[in-house]
């Protein structure tokens, strides 16, 4: 229903939806009429992003992105959009214009008022600029109205923004630059002039971004390699001062001699300690008086061999301490023949006693004794030797952490400086290639493209369709009015009984000939069919013994007079005797329109009602029209007596508007059943709603009738 709505609301205004197109359409013509033809250009130009075959370096691990490149496509696309860029093709656009005979344009209005002074003094700034690739000053007076002659032109930065059409196709490596005007060579000068603009420019960037980076990294490598050489100079320093030729061997033979004097200093512990025991077994063997004489008779020849082994623990004593070096082993052997000679003379120059026995014991006791001296003799020179050796060895201990340390910083300087090394390369090879990007299609000037005047002119009368489409959508979501019965029973929750068209002001003049009419006349068949539905189901809302009804609306105006006098007369046409009543005192229209020669406020206080007139078919009371109200006429128990002993089948009473309040709720006390009349087109407010809520609580409101409803627009 809403959408029937508001195509009602469409068909009603069709005219409108038609001439607005149309008027559209013809302004967008004349405009466009004289609008010069488009020519295209094209250019393309090959990044090397994304082309195998330009790649110097082709490793599979340096392969950007697809993210990265759709960046770095982005970032040339946009860098081609530069002002910069702009400003230089514009430059070289104004130049041509101004020194050619065949201009690209036509000159503008402002160009034409310049002197020929001034164009110099203009074509002289322009190739200052364009020579140092300078942007125009706009707060320089002069370099502003410059610039106002290039916008005249329009070959102004934003308008040949505009124009440029420049994107990358698909996922390929090449960047289109296209570019439209009236004028095919034209088009063809701005592309080449724009891409060679934009080459020079990213090569120059690209080319000093390069040397810059390269003389940054050759100054910090020769940083690095100083530091490197600093590091190793203070280890080799260090190493000089501190008497260092190779420090881990020399920690290593240091630790093998320790380890090997140690081994015999322990040797020579066992040594001593299993020659005392020895000795001490023999020892026991001995008579106190047989060692005696033994001692007695060899005291000589005992020194001589204590003599002999002082000297060769002497010898034995330098031996160690040189290291086993130096001769000496040559004299402990000479030493250790001699003593054996005079353990052998000992032994034949004298003859045992009977104990002689006891002669072996007592010569391996002497050579054992020997052996322990030299043990012994030989512990303190090993014990000294041991613990210079450990003294050395600690001391070589604070050495090796500085020298690792010396080292450590060598090896981190060495990687930096390496690193270094490398980017420099990397770095200094990219710089010596030239740059990837280049123009691999150069811009020709093309055919006229397809005229889009009727395409404009369409999408014109197209646009304005729309447009007057959403006005009316406006107009209907913001319309609160209410044209047939489904809206106004979905708005107040109260029955519908019916409704009536819209008369002229001809037509409700024959007032006393609608009923007059023969039924088979055309003229009124369906008011009288409307009234005649009305009257059915007014009819049936009124119970037995109920005959008064109120007629009402929610404002003046909705047709009340008209409804109530035909209703009375559709009653009356069921023979019943129908009385009509003008309640209504401040606008008795009733009464105006009827002249009745009887008034309310004489039957109220006579009680006294004459028969309708002779040649009408019903009686009708009308009001003189003071304002008053019907309790100031009459007290309510006479009046309702009065009601109760009128001799009429039904009682039609035209009350004021319900925005008149008591005026119409007194009728309403003494009312059957109320049926309002309700204006098609017109709102429910808010108060109004609150009215309608206060009679309608009252059970009476028998439901709407709405008049005056177009008969384009049906009540249903």
């Amino acid at each position: 229903m809403e959408l029937a709505k508001y195509l009602k609301l469409l068909l009603k205004r069709w005219y409108i939806l038609l001439a607005v197109p149309i008027l559209t359409i013809a302004c967008t013509y004349y405009l466009v009429k004289d609008m010069p033809g488009s020519y295209r250009s094209q250019a393309k130009i090959s990044t090397g992003l994304v082309d195998e075959t330009q790649r110097v370096l082709n490793s599979q691990a340096s392969l950007p992105q697809e993210s990265q490149i759709n960046l770095e496509f982005s970032n040339l696309i946009e860098m081609m959009k530069l002002k910069k860029n702009l400003d230089q093709l514009s430059y070289s656009l104004v130049i041509h214009d101004l020194t050619s005979n065949k201009p690209y344009r036509a000159p503008s209005k402002l160009l034409q008022e310049l002197s020929e002074p001034a164009k110099k003094h203009a074509l002289d700034v322009y190739k200052e600029k364009f020579a140092k690739q300078e942007e125009l000053n706009l707060l320089d007076p002069d370099q502003n109205g410059l610039y106002l002659v290039l916008r005249s032109m329009k070959y102004d930065d934003e308008s040949l923004k505009s124009q440029f059409t420049i994107y990358r196709v698909s996922n390929s490596d090449f960047i289109y630059v296209e570019y439209s005007s009236e004028n095919a060579e034209l088009s063809a000068f701005a592309v080449n002039s724009l891409c060679q603009i934009f080459l020079t420019f990213y090569t120059t960037a690209v080319k000093e971004n390069q040397f810059k980076a390269a003389n940054f990294l050759e100054n910090l490598m020769q940083e690095k390699y100083q530091k490197m050489n600093e590091k190793i100079d203070g280890l080799k320093g260090y190493k000089i001062d501190n008497k260092i030729l190779n420090l881990n061997e020399q920690s290593k033979i240091l630790y093998t001699h320790l380890m090997l004097v140690n081994s015999e200093r322990d040797e020579a512990a066992k040594n001593i300690e299993a020659f005392n025991g020895a000795i001490g077994n023999i020892d026991s063997k001995f008579d106190p008086k047989d060692r005696r004489y033994l001692e007695s008779s060899m005291t000589k020849i005992n020194q001589e061999i204590i003599s002999t082994k002082d000297q060769m623990r002497i010898l034995s004593d330098k031996n160690i301490l040189n290291n086993f070096q130096g001769g000496y082993k040559a004299g402990l052997d000479s030493l250790q023949k001699v003593l054996n000679s005079q353990i052998n003379q000992l032994t034949d120059k004298y003859i045992y006693d009977p104990l002689n026995t006891k002669k072996d014991l007592i010569e391996r006791k002497l050579t054992l004794e020997v052996q322990r001296d030299i043990a012994r003799n030989s512990m303190n020179a090993l014990t000294s030797q041991y613990n210079s050796l450990n003294a050395k060895f600690n001391r070589l201990v604070p050495f090796e952490a500085v020298v690792q340390s010396y080292e450590r910083d060598i090896d981190v300087a060495t990687r930096e400086y390496l690193d270094v090394l490398n980017k420099y390369n990397q770095t200094s090879m990219e710089s010596s290639f030239s740059v990837k990007l280049r123009q691999v299609q150069t811009a020709m000037p093309g055919q006229a493209e397809s005229s889009k005047k009727i395409i404009l002119i369409l999408l014109a009368g197209i646009v304005s369709f729309i447009f007057c489409l959403l006005i009316f959508f406006v107009i209907y979501l913001l319309d609160k009015s209410i044209n047939n019965s489904g809206e106004l029973v979905l708005k107040t929750q109260i029955p519908v009984l019916g409704h009536l068209f819209l008369m002229d002001s001809a037509a409700k003049d024959q007032l006393y000939n609608i009923w007059n009419t023969p039924f088979n006349s055309s003229s009124f068949n369906d008011e009288k069919k409307l009234l005649r539905s009305i009257r059915f189901e007014a009819d049936q809302v009124l119970e037995k013994d109920e005959k008064v009804l109120s007629i009402t609306s929610l404002t003046p105006q909705a047709g009340k007079t008209f409804f109530s006098i035909n209703i009375a007369i559709a009653f009356a046409m069921m023979n019943k005797d129908v009385l009509l009543i003008d309640g209504n005192f401040t606008n008795p229209d009733i009464t105006k329109t009827l002249q009745p020669v009887q008034y309310i406020e004489d039957i109220l206080k006579t009680g006294l009602l004459n028969f309708r007139v002779e040649g009408f078919p019903i009686t009708i009371a009308g009001n003189r029209g003071l304002e008053s109200s019907l309790l100031e006429l009459g007290r309510h128990e006479d009046i309702q007596k009065l009601f109760d002993k009128l001799p009429f089948d039904i009682i039609i009473i035209e009350t004021e508007a319900l925005d008149a309040e008591n005026r119409a709720k007194e009728w309403f006390l003494f009312s059957s059943k109320i049926i309002g009349v309700f204006e098609a087109g017109k709102a429910i407010s808010g108060a109004d709603e609150q009215r309608l809520g206060n009679v309608n609580s009252t059970g009476k409101f028998a439901g709407w009738v709405i008049n005056k409803v177009n008969k384009k627009f049906r009540a249903n």
